[in-house]
């Protein structure tokens, strides 16, 4: 028949395979790390099975459902290297049981999430991703909720009075806020007016660009934007610990929220992004 036709599929087990409650009508698709495909002639298959260990890799039957979602080469590759990858890395180490770690693990906290979800999607029509988004958006707007005026001991917002003394430019600006307080950005006067502002726009590029108009907002947002990279030697703790800083930073967090709820860069700022954040 013609080559789409010319499928290994799976027709019957025996023990211990039988024990695997694989579907019958499986297909065939790699044996070790080898692909199976349409040309793959039977003398072939018998060679490859006959190598001990084997570990064959098969694609359940689909439905009318799932067609669409599976259909394409590229998508099917991907998938079958991702088995292969796997099994590969699960060579030799005990079977995963649902009731031990990390599996266990894993459902708690998925459970824990799915039930945070329902919580604050009930009743919403936008459905469960409105509701991690808004749950993400107000965890990164708690962090900066203590920077502002109403948090501070006086006129000045409190992150001017906690401007680390190691960077060059915490003296002049805590300075020029004294000075002038009026003069300072009515959105860095309240940093958390600021984020809902910037992820209400949703926009990367908008982080960019307000980031550089000011010292003030240079601070707000893009100060400890970036994970740093780990230092080598006998400060490799030290850096270690400032890049756990940068990591869990609102301004960091700020980043990874646009970045996933966002549009994203446009394909002429993808790579001086990427160059810049890596």
């Amino acid at each position: 028949g013609p080559p789409e036709e010319r499928i290994w599929r799976l027709r019957a087990t025996h023990p211990p395979a039988s024990a695997l409650k694989m579907k019958e009508g499986s297909k065939l698709l790699a044996i070790n790390h080898s692909r199976v495909h349409e040309h793959t002639p039977r003398s072939e298959i018998a060679r490859r099975v006959a190598v001990r260990p084997v570990s064959l890799t098969f694609e359940n039957p689909r439905t009318n459902s799932s067609a669409d979602a599976h259909a394409g080469s590229a998508g099917n590759f991907a998938r079958v290297v991702a088995e292969v990858v796997v099994g590969e890395l699960r060579e030799g180490l005990p079977p995963l049981k649902k009731d031990a770690p990390p599996l266990s693990t894993l459902s708690t906290r998925v459970a824990a999430a799915a039930a945070a979800v329902s919580g604050c999607a009930r009743g919403g029509a936008s459905g469960g991703a409105t509701a991690v988004q808004r749950l993400q958006a107000a965890k990164v707007v708690e962090g900066v909720a203590a920077w502002g005026i109403s948090a501070g001991a006086g006129v000045l917002p409190a992150w001017v009075d906690r401007l680390p003394e190691t960077l060059l430019y915490a003296t002049r600006l805590r300075e020029a806020a004294a000075a002038a307080p009026a003069r300072l950005h009515p959105l860095a006067q309240e940093p958390s007016a600021l984020y809902q502002a910037l992820m209400f726009c949703g926009d990367l590029g908008a982080l960019a660009r307000v980031g550089v108009a000011s010292s003030s907002l240079r601070h707000l947002i893009l100060y400890e934007a970036l994970a740093l990279a780990s230092g080598g030697g006998s400060g490799g703790s030290c850096e270690e610990k400032r890049r756990a800083s940068a990591t869990s930073s609102p301004q960091h967090r700020l980043f990874q929220w646009v970045l996933r709820w966002g549009p994203g860069p446009l394909a002429g700022q993808r790579l001086p992004f990427w160059r810049w954040a890596l």
